[in-house]
């Protein structure tokens, strides 16, 4: 057991900051992790990472006087007992204090040793872009700071998205948690035995139901995607099926399913078809969307909001039944209570 008393110099700083600096040869996750299991006390109690410390705290240490030494040193490059300095893994401290940051703007639908459900709001990446931070490093985070994976894992397998959600589409995004899960779910999305479908708010009123389908490819001259005429055997064929779910001011809810799963499917489809998604800035009305925003539509109106495993997946992991659902943003309440519930 090590004692430390915090001194007006180190006073009203978060404890975590503080803590990295005492030990600057341990890795973040295992201080995250002997908060979490009161191996370090605030005044003798369990306290959270972002606690502001005073002066006169005193800091209790329940671990071993040669891992105490071993933190204090290494950053100097002094080896304790003959042993290898530490060397954090950058990667895992980013991710762990991303998750901290975003802590509360990603809701977990569904877990199990598996697989985890992550509801990814808009605005967050699905995977990592240059500097920007993703789900990816949310939920790798979540995982360091729970004590359910070490740094040194990380080396061998990541905690990491099946599939892709647009940075500004919202809903279920299935990630795997083990290797086992990550060939399970990514075999599924790649044969599409699964269902996946989307809620989504349109400018107009499409046919009750309807069948989108074509070649969906790249316009270099744009760089945006578009749709061409083509048949199921056709490199790069796409195919939605959608039911209108009411309709009224000018805009229509609308349910999708995706029986193919291509880059932008759902925007170009809707777009192609004269019924483009509200907020959509590459494919949507700049006039239409500029109307909305005044009414505090900041997004494309684009949701995941079920999917349904595979039976093969359902038959490893999952819920029962294999669905997993995901409710409706507030703006999507918002623009569908506008609509007259026609």
């Amino acid at each position: 057991m090590q004692i430390l008393d915090v001194g007006r110099s180190d006073a009203q700083q978060r404890l975590d900051k503080y803590l990295f600096r005492i030990f600057p040869g341990a890795p973040r996750s295992f201080i995250y992790r002997m908060l979490r299991k009161k191996n370090i006390v605030l005044n003798g109690k369990k306290a959270e990472p972002s606690a502001i410390i005073s002066e006169n705290d005193r800091i209790t240490c329940y671990f071993s006087d040669e891992t105490y030494q071993h933190f204090r040193e290494a950053a100097t490059g002094t080896a304790v007992s003959g042993k290898t300095p530490v060397k954090p893994d950058d990667g895992a401290e980013e991710a762990t204090g991303f998750y901290l940051a975003h802590k509360d703007d990603v809701r977990i639908l569904y877990e199990d040793s598996d697989m985890a459900a992550l509801d990814k709001p808009a605005g967050m990446f699905s995977q990592p872009q240059g500097s920007d931070l993703s789900a990816a490093e949310w939920l790798t985070g979540r995982e360091l700071f729970e004590g359910r994976i070490t740094e040194d894992q990380l080396a061998y397998f990541r905690p990491a998205p099946c599939h892709r959600l647009d940075r500004n589409t919202s809903g279920i995004l299935l990630c795997a948690k083990t290797v086992r899960a990550a060939s399970l779910l990514s075999a599924m999305f790649r044969d599409r035995t699964g269902e996946k479908e989307y809620s989504l708010i349109v400018q107009g009123t499409p046919p009750r139901t309807g069948i989108i389908e074509g070649i969906l490819k790249k316009d270099e001259a744009s760089g945006k995607m578009i749709l061409l005429p083509g048949s199921p055997s056709d490199p790069g064929y796409s195919r939605t099926e959608y039911t209108r779910i009411r309709s009224g001011n000018g805009i229509s809810m609308v349910q999708a399913l995706l029986i193919t799963g291509r880059t932008h499917q759902l925007r170009v489809h809707m777009s192609e078809a004269g019924f483009p998604i509200i907020g959509d800035p590459l494919y949507g009305d700049a006039d239409v969307n500029r109307s909305w925003r005044a009414k505090g539509v900041r997004r494309q109106l684009l949701h995941c909001s079920r999917i349904r495993l595979s039976d093969e997946v359902s038959t490893y992991m999952g819920p029962p039944g294999g669905e997993i659902r995901s409710p409706l943003p507030e703006i999507f309440k918002k623009c569908i209570g506008l609509t007259g519930g026609k």
